[in-house]
């Protein structure tokens, strides 16, 4: 218990600065945060300096061997704080030689790794987490000035130097609690009350809280609510669209990822095409036009003319000669004075997941996207099929034939989209490269003896440091496709079984709704009953 304290005190160290600091970090954890008037607030760029390591096993034995604790840097692009923290933590040369001579660091891309989002959640950009050289977490931060770091770290390697058979006993019973939580069957209630109750506890559509708790548009809770039966959803539904859209960029069109209150005026200018996708879908029934602004905003800057959507745009604008203009009055500016400074960097890396919820969101619309997003959605698709899925399995990253591959959300949300082309035009070809890809996450994803999913491939050979995991939420939507999967089917083998795959699956992750957001949990209830009426 005398390692748990330490770490615990550590944590409750840079939980109390980060909330009552008077504003000597540098708009790191909390956004924007300040009613002041906006400002060009200019930065010179300054290099990383820490020599950080690639997630590999490589990596995970040089701490093995000579005892050292790993810092994770799980960082974004798209993300204001991540650039901060280059520029203000890592930029810092105390700081690199402290994290060099004491850790190993390991920094991966938010984007590139999902797995490692899942099995390291992060609370807030960047995600720095403290792991044994086993890969068991002992401590999780985010962004922190050097001092604090330094403070925040030196507590931790004290603790794990003075008892590290200790700390590596309470991460042993760390994980077995949370694997056994993982298995444990609770049986929750899915009628509408409940629903209901779970939904209110969680959210309130348009509630402001104050300046320091982030407001989210929660796109994806809103569709999935709209296309339940219950009116009261409904209502939450649209109430939540109200005012998710004063997130939308008034110049360009587009999505901010949150923002501050009151009223919602200091958004994180970041723009990631996952929400951008959602958005159309949450949209086009109570505000097409909103919807349709959406669309035309990643055709504009997120296509690519081959085919695929770009991942993000940057929350701020690097300007020539190595000058960071902060997004947040970037933004604020009209359209012409925008273009007069330049574009922020798109990321144009092709994510697979993303790819695909863009492209079903633009088919399932296709009266409001247009004749031009519908030829953007279908080349997408075209191009995802010919270079980046061989054998019913998904590369994660378009251009990484051995990065990441066979990731759950990658299939589902492809498969997805093969789905809505086929309902769409009628092709043949589209119905035949979903049933593949479901093929393929029966062969590559399926446990042994059992009803669900994994969310990537079971590790081959070496270690710890890419173990698979059952994602409830994942396995919920690999139900939703395996079903509408199997109503399109003709009559025969493959239908009989994805239709029972469909509703064991459901099962499996409806057993567990205390991990599900209650918006799925409904939309699944909706889902079991209208394949109940077909069937």
């Amino acid at each position: 218990m005398m390692i748990l304290g330490a770490f615990l005190l550590a944590m409750g160290l840079a939980a109390a600065y980060l909330a009552f600091s008077t504003g000597s970090l540098p708009s790191l954890f909390y956004g924007f945060g300040s009613a002041q008037p906006l400002s060009p607030r200019i930065e010179r760029l300054r290099p990383d300096l820490v020599p950080w390591n690639a997630w590999t096993p490589a990596a995970f034995a040089r701490a093995k061997k000579s005892n050292r604790l790993i810092l994770l840097d799980i960082a974004a692009r798209w993300s204001h704080a991540s650039t901060q923290t280059d520029q203000t933590l890592w930029a810092d040369s105390g700081t690199a030689s402290f994290v060099a001579k004491n850790f190993v660091p390991i920094r991966v891309d938010a984007d590139e790794r999902p797995d490692l989002l899942r099995r390291y959640p992060p609370r807030a950009w960047p995600a720095l987490d403290i792991l044994l050289p086993s890969g068991a977490p002992l401590a999780e931060g985010s962004a922190m000035t050097p001092a604090l770091f330094r403070e925040w770290t030196s507590e931790i390697l004290k603790a794990y130097r003075k008892r590290p058979e200790a700390a590596s006993r309470w991460a042993r019973q760390s994980e077995k609690a949370r694997a056994a939580e993982n298995r444990k069957i609770q049986d929750t209630p899915t009628d509408s009350q409940s629903l209901r109750r779970r939904i209110a506890a969680l959210w309130s559509p348009a509630s402001e809280t104050d300046a320091s708790i982030p407001l989210f548009p929660f796109f994806e809770r809103i569709s999935l609510l709209e296309k339940t039966t219950y009116p009261w959803a409904r209502d939450m539904a649209r109430e939540g669209a109200a005012a998710a859209l004063r997130l939308e960029d008034p110049q360009w069109g587009g999505f901010y990822r949150y923002a501050r209150g009151p009223g919602w005026t200091h958004p994180a200018t970041g723009k990631r095409l996952e929400e951008q996708a959602w958005a159309v879908e949450a949209l086009a029934p109570v505000d097409p036009q909103a919807a349709e602004r959406t669309v035309a905003y990643v055709d504009e800057f997120l296509a690519d003319p081959r085919g695929g959507y770009a991942s993000s745009q940057a929350a701020d604008l690097e300007e020539p000669g190595g000058v960071l203009l902060k997004g947040s009055y970037y933004f604020s500016l009209p359209d012409k004075r925008r273009c007069a400074l330049g574009l922020p960097r798109v990321d144009r890396r092709l994510f697979a997941a993303d790819n695909g919820l863009m492209a079903q969101a633009v088919l399932d619309n296709r009266a409001i996207a247009g004749p031009r997003a519908v030829r953007q959605a279908e080349r997408t698709l075209d191009r995802w099929w010919r270079e980046g899925i061989k054998n019913g399995c998904a590369r994660h990253e378009l251009a990484q034939p051995h990065g990441l591959s066979c990731d759950l959300a990658d299939e589902t949300n492809l498969g997805l989209a093969f789905l809505s082309e086929y309902g769409a035009s009628g092709s043949p070809a589209a119905l035949a490269r979903a049933l593949a890809l479901a093929q393929g996450m029966e062969k590559n994803l399926a446990v042994l003896h059992g009803a669900a999913l994994r969310d990537r491939p079971a590790s081959k050979g070496a270690a710890k440091t890419s173990l698979s995991i059952l994602d409830p939420a994942l396995n919920a939507w690999a139900a939703i496709f395996y079903r509408r999967l199997a109503a399109i089917l003709p009559a025969g083998a493959a239908k009989r079984e994805f239709d029972a795959r469909a509703q064991s699956l459901r099962l499996w992750a409806g057993r567990r709704g205390e991990d599900l957001d209650p918006a799925l949990d409904a939309f699944l209830a909706a889902e079991a009953r209208r394949g109940a009426a077909l069937r």
